[in-house]
């Protein structure tokens, strides 16, 4: 087999294994869709949690809770781990320890 038949079963390959992942996304975000789209709202998003009756709250606080996650690796995680990557590739000696990180 020629060296780009051979390539290009590949790329085919690739491209089937990454329309089969959007596929099952796409189908995964759909039955979600059917199976609670009654009980979305304005008032459930933007609510908080209601200690007496749950049903009647909403997930504001998980909502923020994730934002501020996100908004903490973006301004502390990030930073860090490039300045590790940089000092690991550019200063540091050739050891174990650095094959392994």
């Amino acid at each position: 087999m020629r060296h780009s038949a051979l390539e290009h079963m590949y790329f085919l390959w690739f491209r089937l294994a990454a329309l089969l992942g959007v596929a099952i996304l796409v189908s995964v975000l759909v039955l979600l869709w059917i199976a609670g789209h009654q009980v979305l709202s304005l008032q459930f998003l933007t609510n908080e949690w209601a200690h007496r009756d749950i049903s009647q709250g909403g997930i504001m606080p998980a909502i923020l809770g994730s934002l501020y996650l996100g908004l903490g690796v973006l301004f502390f995680s990030f930073p860090f781990g490039l300045a590790t990557a940089i000092y690991l590739t550019e200063y540091s000696r050739e050891h174990l320890w650095k094959r392994c990180v």
